[in-house]
């Protein structure tokens, strides 16, 4: 059992592509969520990463002693305007961190991711939007 460790929560930078493309790659051969067949190179997934990024969704990394350990994202859900407030989120967990000390660590980092990715920036989108405080 692995000792309860501090997560970090950070922006993901061009250096960490290599990193998640590795837990993508395992998610795409090993689970069903993906929808996809074979794993993207680090190319397609920097493209995307920047595709996020240009779109203002930013991606997020969970890191552990600074080594990555997951990543999470969103993204629009559909491009009709019913949905302007919607967007689907994606976390991944690298394997070898999804499970330490008394509490799944993929709960605790996807609780940090989800409050960062999808809560903060629907919260603020539509404030901005509607001029909403409350």
């Amino acid at each position: 059992m692995k000792q309860q460790k501090s997560i970090q929560i950070r922006y993901a930078t061009r250096d960490d592509i290599s990193d998640i493309t590795t837990i993508y790659a395992r998610e795409v051969i090993e689970g069903t969520a993906t929808f996809e067949l074979d794993p993207p190179t680090e190319q397609e997934m920097l493209e995307r990463f920047y595709a996020l990024w240009n779109a203002q969704y930013p991606t997020y990394v969970a890191t552990i002693d600074n080594k990555v350990v997951g990543y999470a994202y969103a993204n629009m859900f559909r491009p009709r305007p019913a949905y302007r407030f919607t967007v689907e989120d994606s976390i991944y967990i690298a394997p070898n961190w999804q499970r330490y000390g008394v509490y799944p660590s993929h709960l605790k980092i996807w609780r940090y991711l989800f409050i960062k990715v999808v809560l903060i920036p629907i919260w603020y989108g539509y404030a901005f939007r509607t001029g909403s405080t409350a």
